[in-house]
């Protein structure tokens, strides 16, 4: 009977033992998946968090962008051709004619318009949306190249010397066109062109510096 009892308790034994040993192979089990789903989830988010990182690396090069557009202000002038005509009557008395004569001149010009882009002068800064270039508006540089088309002179009677009304006409056109020029500066479309230059020199910039994966949307405010 004793034998049996001793049997007994020993299966019991060996059978709770066996028992924790499944159990706890079975918790090892659950910990080392635990684990790895642990470093999976970590390894997951430090490459997202990279990932992240390189769709706003561009803000690391900001300061950069701004040296590299002041060092090619030359290569950003913005240049506008646009065709006048000049009217004016020449007094009768001037060439002793009957009547004064209506003088019509066309001429074209070529305007050359620059961006201060001097570092104290213009802003980049990163907004919500992308980079925001904040600056004055363009200036007319220089003095616009003037190149005569047609003459017309509304008179029956030939005049004496048709060039030389022409050529007083010419003297007056750089004044004329320089207050065309200021105009010309603060239109839509010079703004146009001028933004479509520095947002294409500063693009190319920043998509070619080392991590930048993403170049966002660049706009253009004009003081």
């Amino acid at each position: 009977m004793e034998s049996a009892y001793i049997f007994a308790i020993v299966a019991c034994l060996l059978g709770a033992g066996c028992m924790y040993v499944v159990v706890e192979f079975r918790l090892h089990g659950e910990r080392q998946q635990s684990m790895s789903q642990l470093l999976k989830a970590q390894a997951d988010t430090a490459a997202a968090k990279k990932e992240a990182l390189a769709f706003t690396q561009y803000t690391e090069y900001l300061a950069a962008g701004k040296v590299m557009l002041t060092d090619k202000l030359k290569l950003l002038l913005v240049k506008v051709v646009r065709e006048h005509t000049h009217t004016e009557t020449v007094p009768r008395e001037q060439f002793k004619l009957k009547a004064g004569v209506l003088v019509v001149v066309r001429y074209a010009v070529e305007y050359s318009f620059h961006m201060d882009l001097k570092p104290e002068q213009f802003e980049l800064k990163a907004t919500p949306t992308g980079i925001d270039i904040q600056l004055k508006k363009p200036l007319l540089m220089g003095f616009p190249a003037i190149t005569l088309l047609s003459h017309e002179i509304g008179v029956e009677e030939p005049l004496i010397d048709q060039k030389t009304v022409v050529n007083e006409i010419q003297v007056k056109l750089p004044a004329e066109v320089r207050k065309f020029g200021t105009a010309i500066a603060s239109e839509e479309a010079t703004l146009a062109l001028c933004e479509k230059k520095l947002v294409g020199c500063l693009r190319e910039f920043l998509a070619a510096q080392k991590g930048v994966k993403l170049v966002p949307a660049i706009t253009v405010s004009f003081k």
